[in-house]
């Protein structure tokens, strides 16, 4: 009798912890789901946030500003409502049995680009200013969106603009260069227009030569036209190409100096920054005296993966040997960026600065 009252006790009591031990694991199953969501839904915040911020910026700017903003599309995305339109932006996510919106609102029209994923994963997106509105995603990337080419008469130059497919399908791309001087030559690939088929996928990216040739009779000053590129997937653009022509440099510059700052007033020096800092630079040009002397500067910046991200010549008039200016990073690839200085005799140096991830 005393066993089988025993055996029941022992029964009842391995119930009594199986029931425990099945609350607990439903318990700490809801709440890893719970935090699941948490983070699903944080994801969204942050990239429907990132994306409209973006967008102020390139349209407070004008038509032609863009941005690359560097997004997670979260895992448990429904891809059914990732909508840009009017003026909201939203990402869903599936919370529990439904789909919860994620939205960030603008004062403008925004609408999506030719290309914008909807695929879980981390991707960089361009964000385009607009006549009207303001494109999120697109599907034909250009780098740089404009140029600049300095030389003397007499002489030739060349840039490269890379163009990449970050669709699913092939692109058709044909360029026009609109070109009016006679004393100046600018062609693509040494002729006038091109055409081309781009695959998708950064790998089968196109780089094109863009090269300025001027004659004897060119004279000093700035020469402005532009390239025209349409595409098959009813996105264009117009490059603006910005050919100077310069004299021989009277004021016979020895050796250039860059500085970063963190601060308007170029005192704080720094090389690290954040993905919503400002950088500031301040570049100097001296004699074989260390005097300063004015000169034509050009400086440039370079992302990690060393595209042209930026760049501003100074002319002689900006100052006496002192040349001042900025660069928003505003969610750039993160790593080691590149800063140069070229002055048109021929001096030049190069500094180094580190951008952090965005968390």
């Amino acid at each position: 009798m005393r066993k089988a009252q025993a055996a029941i006790e022992i029964t009842i009591i391995a119930s009594v912890m199986l029931i425990v031990l099945l609350f607990l694991f439903e318990f700490g199953e809801t709440k890893i789901l719970e935090n699941a969501s948490v983070v699903q839904v944080s994801e969204a915040r942050n990239t429907v946030d990132m994306l409209a911020k973006a967008a102020i910026e390139v349209h407070n700017e004008g038509v032609g500003a863009k941005r690359k903003v560097y997004i997670t599309i979260p895992d448990r995305v429904d891809p059914n409502r990732v909508l840009i339109n009017n003026n909201t932006i939203t990402l869903g996510v599936y919370v529990g049995d439904g789909t919860s919106d994620i939205s960030s609102e603008v004062n403008f029209q925004v609408r999506k680009g030719g290309y914008f994923p909807t695929t879980p994963g981390n991707y960089w997106l361009w964000v385009i200013s607009k006549e009207g509105y303001v494109q999120i995603g697109s599907t034909l990337g250009i780098e740089p969106m404009s140029a600049y080419l300095e030389m003397l008469p007499s002489d030739s130059t060349t840039m490269n603009i890379k163009f990449t497919n970050y669709g699913t399908s092939p692109v058709n791309v044909s360029l026009q260069v609109d070109w009016p001087y006679t004393e100046i030559d600018a062609t693509m690939d040494d002729v006038a227009s091109l055409s081309f088929s781009l695959q998708p996928g950064t790998s089968n990216a196109e780089d094109v030569e863009l090269r300025a040739t001027s004659y004897a009779n060119a004279s000093r000053g700035l020469y402005n036209g532009y390239v025209s590129v349409t595409t098959n997937v009813t996105e264009s653009e117009f490059l603006p190409v910005v050919v100077n022509i310069v004299a021989q440099s009277s004021a016979a510059v020895s050796y250039l100096t860059i500085g970063t700052y963190n601060d308007t007033v170029y005192t704080n020096t720094d090389v690290l920054f954040s993905p919503t800092d400002v950088l500031y630079y301040k570049v100097r040009s001296y004699n074989s005296t260390d005097e300063l002397v004015n000169s034509t500067v050009t400086v440039r910046i370079y992302d990690p993966s060393s595209i042209l991200v930026h760049q501003q010549t100074y002319s002689p008039n900006a100052g006496t040997g002192v040349y001042t200016g900025s660069y928003t990073i505003l969610y750039s690839l993160p790593g080691l960026w590149k800063i140069t200085a070229y002055e048109i005799g021929g001096a030049s140096t190069s500094a180094y600065f580190t951008t952090l991830p965005y968390y």
